[in-house]
């Protein structure tokens, strides 16, 4: 399953850390970053 940057968002408003959301998402930091910023593209 693809890490989506609605689910980060909604890990946030659980109170969830960048760090936990990127565990659970199996994605990086940097990823849970750009999702929590809006951006999906790729640098």
């Amino acid at each position: 399953m693809k890490a989506s940057p609605n689910r980060a968002k909604t890990l946030r408003k659980q109170g969830m850390t960048d760090t936990e959301i990127a565990n659970a998402l199996q994605v990086s930091k940097s990823t849970v970053y750009r999702y929590l910023a809006g951006s999906t593209k790729k640098r």
